[in-house]
């Protein structure tokens, strides 16, 4: 496994940052400026993927995720990114794949942003054979167990908590759901 140094360049879709050395590669856990050692994790006949190793020029915007298991779920990309800076980031994305893909030029209205934590009114949780409720390990079907989820309704926080001591082998998913009336939904 080498390492490169480059400098993260543009966000596209999946959590990734293009950076370029004569391929272009898709960096995992950089931010737009950052200059970065990275390992290449795959190569692709177009792109590579790799992986921050070390940050040598770190942005303003990077801080600690809440959640600990961030960036071993399949889910929250950009939690190591300072909120307002993350929804700067979805916008330029989705401005630049309506350009390339569909050859239009838009222009956003402002985002409709609430709360960064908390606003998750619905879980799909995954079941492993030995009964452990989580979340899918990025790009895998393994089950990464969460005892807590910070972007979850603390009432899908607490039905989580509660269903640590039951048996649930046998069980492949479970949907909770959390309304305004605050009741919550098991399917």
């Amino acid at each position: 496994m080498s390492i490169q140094t480059i400098r993260a360049e543009a966000p596209v879709y999946g959590g990734y940052v293009i950076g370029r050395d004569g391929n272009v590669i898709f960096i995992k856990g950089a931010i737009p400026g950052e200059l970065v050692d990275v390992s290449v994790d795959e190569k692709k006949r177009d792109y590579w993927l790799a992986s921050v190793r070390n940050i040598i020029e770190p942005s303003d915007f990077r801080r600690e995720p809440l959640c600990n298991i961030f960036g071993v779920c399949g889910g929250c990309h950009l939690q190591f990114i300072e909120y307002q800076k993350q929804v700067m980031m979805k916008e330029e994305i989705l401005c630049d794949t309506m350009r390339r893909i569909a050859s239009m030029n838009v222009e956003l209205l402002p985002s409709v942003t609430g709360r960064e934590f908390g606003y998750r009114q619905r879980g799909q949780f995954k079941v492993s054979h030995k009964g452990d409720l989580g979340f899918y390990r990025g790009g895998t079907r393994d089950v990464v167990p969460v005892e807590h989820c910070p972007v979850m309704a603390d009432e899908i926080n607490d039905v989580l908590k509660g269903l640590k001591r039951s048996d649930l082998r046998g069980v492949k998913e479970l949907h909770i759901t959390s309304g305004d009336s605050k009741t919550v939904l098991i399917k």
